[in-house]
């Protein structure tokens, strides 16, 4: 499992799904196995397959199953089911960037702007915490595309921008926090 694990994580689901599913077939209780397993099926676009086998869980779920699991779901147009999945991951891990992009993805496609904004401003502001501007930039410029940004927010981007050497933009929002 752990190899399966570490190869999916060096080179992608294609190329670990084989031991993958060796590592599945071992211990099927092994949640990230399964969970990855499942992202190589999602990539095939074996969705049905891909579902089932988070449905079949044995083990305790964790915050990257209940991840995944709404993944899915956007992907097949099932959003109330994957606004369900989403909300426990972040019960799980209220800390996750990840998991709020996902919500916030989940209230775009539902046509619910202002949410999605909401849900990518936490995003960018967890992913500002440890420092990973890239997606703390990309969150943010999302929730301020399809909502307001509160004070804190483009705060928050304006740094991500400077730290990412974007001064022009970085600019553009020190004016608008001016204004």
């Amino acid at each position: 499992a752990e190899f399966a694990m570490h190869l999916y994580k060096a080179s992608g689901p294609a190329k670990a799904k084989p031991f993958l599913v060796r590592a599945f077939k071992i211990n099927p209780a092994h949640v990230n196995v399964r969970v990855a397993l499942s992202i190589a099926l999602q990539s095939e676009g074996q969705l049905d397959l891909a579902k089932k086998l988070l449905e079949k869980l044995q083990g305790e779920p964790n915050t990257n199953f209940w991840k995944q699991y709404a993944g899915i779901c956007i992907e097949r147009k099932e959003f109330i089911e994957a606004k369900e999945h989403i909300t426990k991951a972040i019960a799980l891990d209220s800390k996750d960037g990840n998991a709020h992009d996902i919500a916030a993805v989940i209230e775009k496609e539902q046509g619910n702007d202002e949410d999605a904004s909401f849900y990518w401003e936490q995003a960018g502001r967890l992913y500002s915490t440890s420092e990973n501007w890239e997606k703390a930039e990309l969150s943010l410029a999302f929730a301020e595309e399809n909502g307001e940004l509160s004070p804190e927010g483009l705060q928050t981007l304006a740094l991500a921008q400077i730290e990412l050497d974007h001064f022009m933009q970085a600019r553009t929002t020190i004016q608008k926090i001016l204004s």
